[in-house]
């Protein structure tokens, strides 16, 4: 389903209830709000809708018309992606109604499941919806069920059941649309084209409309992927005319028609047409963006779909000006990095699942950059890499000798391969090297450039740069480098301090958590190799934040395997470099850690527990000794008044790790980060030995304190004296340590 489609679902419920009929008739301001309401929420301006729909449930005299109208409000609340809000409201109708008006609302429920990830519930609303109205509803739930559950055949049942149902036009039209667009998405181009031009046959002679404009959108897609590139672009361009002549609010449905137009004029080698179209589309995102949902009305992510095709889009456009422009070479490439910007936080938001939190935290960073440091942008695009590079003497761009995919899948092999303690990382450290850093090095050398800022990109994130090699030494051995998310959500003032007062919280063994995280997915998988293994499997046993072998034939309940035995000797060290509040096992409860935190007054934050960062926010947690640390339970323990007052300067997550081959991942440490409302964190992105964290958190500790050292060159050197080290002196146990955040 295309994003495009955000008030198809609106439009069917509102014919569905006008077609019921159930809704008293009340007094006449509760229907003008009512019908204003749902005007502006078909034409797309939801804020507005929102506003009028409120004000209907407040005048509203009657019961039905209290169900009627909290039913619009919910169904539009969900469209906004606010699930939560209209979750009550849409049960609240759904047991006030019966037969056709309950199909709706039982749809809107099961939209709801889906925006929600819970794909089963959504499948039984659906299913209750088609049980319950054969006609225009359930086939509305049918398509939503078939997004779920991608099968040609089960599109063909339906398009043969729409074209049977007997519906008038008005109500076939969106249904065959989006039939349409589910079959381009699915590989099935002779049933879009049959489908679409159903679609067109009913909505012939129309007036233009948010369907008509919807229509003009899915049949150029269909002309694009069969590489008729000039019809295309015609059709896109008929979409955008008709929708300049329709009401004011309806702007996201130009974002993919401009983004079509900038790939197509790129194909058909028109650059400036180009580049002007992908502009277009990032204004329209810019002015629309505080207002659009991390999930699209279809489930699909507005990140995917809308800012990463436009802004990389832009990007690409912006540096090929560059090139061909050497006068506004500077201002082009340093619009190309404030648009890497703008992305790497629609990214991070997306990942959070929430806009809020990285659009506070704006307003504390900087974009300074010291002198003697670079910010690196690794920029993947479609068939080549480039790399942006700015230090506070001025900006340039190289591009690397690899292609995107050529990139992915070298850092893919690098990350596994440095995991498993592999010596086939040599080869591969030293290929990543040539394409990364290679091109660099006069940049570097004319800068004076002695620590690199990375702002890593996709699986890039799985990288540790310091491991890279350039055939005689490894990267961190030249420079320090460390990382960032963005520069825009990075703090870059000197810290006041980082010898104060610290919070060092611990687990080596662990309490009532131990059965909260074994309901969580991570929990359950590590559970199922506890299972094996006590079958007589042999294999490695990996808890999350760790690595160890099980003894042979002795099976581990997983309060055995979760035990941490180094943590207490790393608290114990570790408390005696940073003074403050301590605490361990049994004292390092949820409770305790917040009384903790309420006092504030602390530079550094230091957790040695075990912790997963996964593909998302939502699926990120570290253990306290009773509880899980949620990434919105930390939040709401690091942000009390005491900790606003004196901002932590660090949050180590020692033992904590990031998901094996997800990109996303590390996002998570930057996402703890953000919510704790510090200013860098420390992490890993792999477990360690034991003795080898408790070394480098020694030296790290004493570098940013009595050696006055920044984070960034404390961290090189600690990484460096275990290289120096026989025992650690492989990259699988220094690198894993990253810092993300203020290097200073």
């Amino acid at each position: 389903m295309s994003p495009t489609g955000l008030a198809r679902y609106a439009t069917v419920f509102v014919l569905a209830m006008c077609c019921a009929g159930g809704a008293a008739r009340a007094q006449a301001g509760f229907q003008a709000a009512l019908a204003r309401g749902i005007q502006l929420r078909e034409a797309g301006n939801l804020t507005l809708a929102l506003d009028a729909l409120r004000q209907a449930v407040a005048e509203a005299r009657s019961e039905p018309a209290r169900t009627r109208a909290a039913a619009e409000l919910g169904a539009t609340l969900l469209l906004g992606g606010h699930p939560d809000q209209a979750e009550p409201l849409l049960r609240q109708a759904y047991a006030a109604s019966s037969g056709a008006p309950r199909a709706v609302h039982a749809l809107a429920l099961g939209n709801l499941a889906a925006q929600r990830r819970q794909r089963v519930l959504a499948l039984q609303w659906y299913g209750e919806a088609r049980q319950l109205d054969p006609g225009p509803i359930g086939l509305r739930a049918g398509l939503n069920a078939a997004a779920l559950e991608p099968a040609a055949a089960l599109l063909d049942a339906l398009f043969a059941q729409i074209e049977a149902s007997g519906a008038p036009d008005a109500e076939r039209a969106p249904l065959l649309l989006n039939l349409g667009q589910q079959a381009l998405a699915q590989g099935a181009p002779a049933l879009a084209q049959h489908a679409l031009a159903q679609a067109a046959r009913l909505l012939a002679g129309q007036a233009p409309s948010r369907l008509t404009v919807e229509l003009l959108d899915s049949q150029a897609g269909t002309a694009e992927l069969a590489g008729q590139l000039v019809p295309a672009l015609a059709q896109s361009r008929q979409a955008l005319a008709q929708l300049a002549r329709l009401a004011p609010g309806q702007g996201e449905l130009a974002i993919p028609l401009e983004a079509r137009l900038g790939r197509l004029y790129r194909q058909l080698g028109q650059a400036g047409p180009s580049l002007a179209a992908y502009l277009r589309a990032a204004e329209r995102i810019d002015a629309m963006r505080a207002d659009i949902p991390i999930d699209l009305d279809d489930g699909s992510s507005s990140y995917r779909s809308w800012f990463e095709p436009v802004y990389l889009g832009l990007v690409d456009g912006l540096l090929a000006a560059a090139a061909r422009d050497p006068a506004q070479a500077g201002a082009h490439l340093r619009r190309a990095r404030d648009v890497l910007e703008a992305l790497k936080q629609a990214e991070l938001q997306d990942y959070l699942g929430d806009r809020c939190t990285v659009d506070e935290i704006k307003g504390d960073s900087g974009s300074l950059i010291p002198a003697a440091s670079a910010v690196l942008y690794p920029v993947l695009l479609a068939d080549h890499v480039e790399l942006l590079i700015e230090s506070a003497d001025g900006i340039a761009v190289f591009r690397s000798g690899a292609d995107a995919a050529q990139l992915r899948a070298a850092a893919n092999a690098f990350a596994a391969e440095l995991r498993s303690g592999s010596p086939a990382y040599a080869r591969t450290a030293r290929q990543l090297y040539d394409w990364l850093l290679r091109p660099l090095q006069g940049f570097l050398a004319a800068n004076g450039v002695s620590t690199l800022i990375v702002v890593p990109d996709g699986a890039l994130r799985l990288v540790p740069f310091g491991a890279l090699h350039d055939g005689q030494r490894f990267a961190i051995e030249a420079l320090a480098i460390t990382t960032v998310t963005g520069m825009s959500m990075t703090n870059t003032s000197v810290p006041a301090a980082l010898a104060g007062r610290a919070l060092v919280a611990g687990a080596s063994q662990f309490g009532p958590v131990v059965d909260k995280f074994a309901q969580t997915a991570v929990g359950q998988r590590f559970a199922a190799q506890l299972r094996a293994m006590a079958g007589g499997e042999t294999r490695r046993l990996r808890a999350p934040g760790m690595a160890r072998a099980a003894p042979d034939g002795a099976p581990l309940s997983m309060r055995e395997a979760l035990a941490l035995p180094g943590v207490a000797s790393e608290i114990d060290a570790v408390g005696r470099l940073l003074p403050g509040t301590h605490m361990l096992d049994a004292g390092f409860t949820v409770a305790a850690f917040s009384a903790a935190a309420q006092q504030g007054g602390y530079s550094i934050v230091h957790v040695a527990s075990h912790g997963v960062f996964g593909g998302s926010g939502a699926a990120s947690f570290v253990l306290a000794y009773d509880d899980l640390l949620t990434l919105d339970g930390l939040q709401a323990l690091l942000r009390s008044e005491g900790v606003q007052r004196h901002p932590i300067e660090l949050l180590t997550l020692s033992a904590c790790e990031t998901a094996e081959g997800d990109e996303r991942a590390p996002l998570g440490m930057s996402g703890a980060a953000i919510k704790a409302r510090a200013k860098s964190v420390l992490g890993a992105l792999w477990p360690v030995e034991d003795a080898v964290a408790v070394r480098l958190m020694g030296s790290f500790y004493a570098g940013i304190g009595a050696a006055q050292l920044s984070k960034a060159q404390a961290l090189r050197r600690a990484q460096l004296e275990l290289i120096g080290r026989a025992e650690s002196a492989q990259p699988w146990s220094w690198a894993p340590f990253v810092l993300i955040g203020n290097w200073l």
